[in-house]
């Protein structure tokens, strides 16, 4: 096994996003990632993922998509052929995050029938929200 050196530290760079008349925000995102070097990287007809996060019901912390089309335009320029991404979550019921407890579940089961609301199987009812077998809700 040989000894490797010590990585150095990631540059990070920050920004303040307020602008001013002579230049957009869309602008300072684009200088932003020049200074950080995305010119030295061959993008020249590669593809080029762009991972976002496209949100979710009820969330508003996301992205706007103008910032993913700024950061595309640049890799464009560079040769690039880039193409957005996420690795979306399917669920069977709203997540139970902060942002959906706002908004009602959708609906997962069947509606009830009259002759499964008479049963007395949890599953002929349908499934309600809490419910469980055998604890009698």
């Amino acid at each position: 096994m040989t000894a490797t050196a010590p990585a150095a530290p990631a540059k990070v760079y920050f920004t303040n996003l307020r602008t001013h008349a002579r230049e957009s925000q869309l602008d300072k995102l684009k200088r932003l990632i020049r200074r950080a070097g995305i010119e030295q990287i061959d993008f020249e007809n590669k593809f080029v993922a762009i991972k976002i996060h496209f949100g979710e019901l009820g969330n508003l912390s996301f992205l706007r998509p103008n910032y993913a089309r700024a950061v595309a335009d640049v890799v464009k320029e560079l040769g690039g052929k880039p193409f957005l991404t996420d690795c979306n979550t399917l669920y069977v019921a709203a997540a139970k995050t902060r942002s959906s407890t706002s908004t009602p579940p959708t609906r997962t089961a069947l509606p009830r029938t009259p002759q499964a609301a008479r049963s007395s199987s949890p599953t002929a009812q349908g499934y309600r929200r809490g419910a469980r077998p055998g604890r009698g809700r």
